[in-house]
């Protein structure tokens, strides 16, 4: 690795971004697939089983 991306690096774990998971800003789901699992309650329950 370049001393750049090292320095890159150190400083994300030094400001807690190295550690921190990746989250998405805002999470939606689509219509279709929101419809679709309304009608199908067994695949509506292991979707509700899955972590988040």
């Amino acid at each position: 690795m370049e001393p750049s991306g090292e320095s890159a690096v150190e400083q994300a774990k030094r400001d807690g971004r190295w550690s921190a998971p990746d989250r998405p800003v805002d999470i939606s789901m689509p219509a279709e697939f929101t419809s679709r699992l309304q009608s199908d309650t067994q695949a509506a329950e292991f979707f509700e089983s899955l972590a988040p």
